[in-house]
């Protein structure tokens, strides 16, 4: 839920997409929804597949870079618990790879 709270916040405050990777609880709970699930079936798997731990960062992150690329885009990974200037003005894409509750 705070992982959400996040990406909704940062991508309402500078008009950007936030994207999930699957749907999930919210999208039941609540009458409007802020994200939009990933439309590449490829990333979609490969990011579900991993487990939820720190092990499996680098992994989720180089899948998402993997894509971008593939798309002629740039992308960066903040950590908004390790970052400074995190609120700046986003110049690509952004990803975080976090699990802590911002």
């Amino acid at each position: 839920m705070h992982q959400y709270a996040y990406g909704t916040t940062y991508a309402n405050r500078f008009d950007v997409d936030y994207l999930a990777i699957s749907p999930w609880e919210g999208d039941q709970l609540f009458e409007e929804t802020h994200h939009r699930v990933i439309e590449d079936r490829p990333l979609r798997e490969t990011l579900s597949s991993l487990p939820n731990n720190s092990e499996a960062d680098p992994k989720r992150i180089s899948a998402v870079v993997e894509y971008f690329w593939r798309q002629s885009s740039a992308v960066t990974n903040i950590s908004p618990d390790r970052a400074i200037g995190i609120w700046d003005e986003p110049h690509t894409h952004v990803t975080h790879d976090d699990l802590c509750a911002y």
